[in-house]
């Protein structure tokens, strides 16, 4: 049964977890009153930058650079995975799917933000390099019927959740990285989800991912080994 605003919003005001895990905020139907609520109460203004209220930095002790890990695990991608966002990114990195340099140099995936087991924090879905820049990827699977809000404020969160000084020393030997490199915030979608039409018809969405500088792309899946990007 659909919730009304008002239930809405107290499952969101009463929630135990990190906004962007809120249950009801994957639902489409929810979208434009979620996004009303959380700009009016979950945003601040910090040093001319917007900010999620719950989402705080968390220093790793261990390297976020799980490079070498990655070598050493088998080439095999599980069909059990298929049609995952894990399974399209582990497959972008071992060059059976051709993402056209969409994403620019692939450098890292599945990379870890917890510090404790207990820590509540997912995984960056990959991060590359591209035009100078670190990019941080949040990818949806191209079955997904999810709200693009989920993807916003998941990618948001992990920005402000990671230690960015520690996630550039830790790649820096591998990359050769500056230390006042840029860090892109990014989220990907396929083309005809729920996400890409959303992002294409809901001026709200543009006006949220343009606040927070979130570079959206829409992909195009031609066959199971070939990515391209559209414009919106």
């Amino acid at each position: 049964m659909q919730l009304t605003k008002s239930e809405l919003i107290e499952n969101i005001k009463n929630r135990k977890t990190y906004l962007y895990q809120q249950e009801n905020i994957t639902t489409p139907c929810y979208i434009n009153d979620a996004i009303d609520y959380i700009l009016e109460n979950e945003i601040e203004l910090v040093n001319g930058e917007y900010l999620i209220k719950d989402a705080k930095k968390i220093t790793r002790h261990a390297s976020y650079n799980r490079i070498k890990a990655h070598e050493q695990e088998s080439s095999d991608v599980s069909t059990e995975l298929m049609c995952s966002e894990k399974w399209t990114v582990k497959n972008m990195f071992l060059g059976k799917i051709d993402h056209d340099d969409i994403f620019g140099q692939l450098i890292d995936y599945e990379v870890p933000l917890k510090n404790k087991r207990n820590d509540g924090t997912g995984n960056i879905d990959f991060i590359s390099m591209k035009n100078g820049k670190l990019w941080m990827v949040e990818i949806k699977k191209y079955t997904s019927d999810e709200s693009i809000l989920k993807a916003l404020l998941e990618i948001q969160s992990y920005y402000q959740i990671v230690d960015k000084e520690k996630l550039i020393k830790d790649y820096k030997k591998d990359l050769n990285l500056k230390d006042d490199i840029e860090i892109e915030k990014v989220v990907a979608v396929f083309d005809r989800t729920e996400a890409s039409n959303q992002y294409r018809e809901n001026e709200k969405v543009k006006a949220f991912a343009k606040m927070f500088n979130i570079k959206v792309i829409r992909l195009i899946r031609y066959a199971d080994n070939e990515l391209c990007e559209a414009q919106y």
